[in-house]
């Protein structure tokens, strides 16, 4: 649907949110490794620390500060723009997935996010979300491999 300038609607790639249990998941919560950029598309370093997930980068000592605000946006420019520092945390995490899996499909599902995630398998198929604070869920099949 268009409204304006902007398209409104599921982002690419995304999987719509479902709250059904079952016991076939593999938990992704614990110490990932982790970088704070200074803005989108900057170089990443040789320096990785660990962060806690779920959790927030604010709160684990890495520098950058908590902003919370319903009128004031904490930035002068105007949405959708935004300054060239824009802090953007990089997170990595190995995993196997259970031989039990092959042949199935396979969703990454994420809790929520603050802003704008990415997300990706093995370097293929990057997904975006910009729903923040929503649970965001990515088919990431395709970008599974052995071992």
């Amino acid at each position: 649907m268009d409204v304006g300038d902007h398209q409104v609607g599921q982002p690419a790639h995304r999987e719509g949110g479902h709250g059904a249990p079952h016991d076939d998941r593999l938990e992704l919560d614990g110490r990932w490794r982790f970088q704070l950029l200074d803005r989108p598309g900057a170089e990443r370093s040789a320096a990785w620390g660990e962060i806690e997930v779920p959790g927030a980068w604010t709160m684990q000592g890495f520098g950058d500060l908590p902003h919370y605000t319903n009128v004031i946006m904490p930035f002068r420019l105007r949405p959708p723009e935004v300054p060239e520092a824009n802090p953007t945390g990089v997170y990595e995490r190995t995993f196997e997935v259970p031989s039990r899996w092959a042949g199935r499909r396979v969703v990454l599902q994420v809790g929520e996010e603050e802003g704008v995630l990415f997300a990706g398998v093995n370097g293929t198929g990057l997904r975006g979300s910009n729903d923040s604070p929503l649970w965001a869920g990515f088919d990431v099949t395709d970008g599974l491999r052995r071992g």
